[in-house]
């Protein structure tokens, strides 16, 4: 905690996003009471960049999300995506980041198996 892996991973983001952009859609999985975290850091960092998120959250949709280039970042918590696995799958992402790895030590959990279909 407090190490600093949140920036070190928007850094290698920013640097594959830009200039050739070798990543053009990036996932962030991460617990629900971090979304918010994920989306001021990137915001914070990476504003100037004019590189945002879209929150998967509530009634946002990942459909309405798949048009929207200009967002590379899609967050969204652990359990959002378990409750809307077949919509995820129909969007490519380049770039799995999975915050809170450790918490999928079991791979017999539906969010680790719901992730290996992703």
């Amino acid at each position: 905690m407090g190490l600093g892996k949140t920036l070190q991973c928007l850094s290698v983001c920013k640097s594959l996003l830009k200039p050739n952009r070798v990543l053009q859609r990036i996932l962030i999985v991460t617990p629900s009471s971090l979304t918010g975290n994920w989306n001021n850091e990137i915001n914070k960092w990476l504003k100037t960049d004019r590189l945002f998120a879209y929150i998967v959250e509530g009634r946002t949709n990942i459909k309405d999300y798949s048009n929207q280039l200009h967002l590379p970042f899609v967050i969204v918590s652990y359990e959002m995506l378990l409750s809307n696995l077949e919509d995820f799958k129909q969007v490519h992402f380049d770039l799995l980041i999975l915050d809170e790895g450790h918490r999928l030590k079991n791979k017999s959990t539906k969010i680790v198996q719901g992730l290996e279909e992703t």
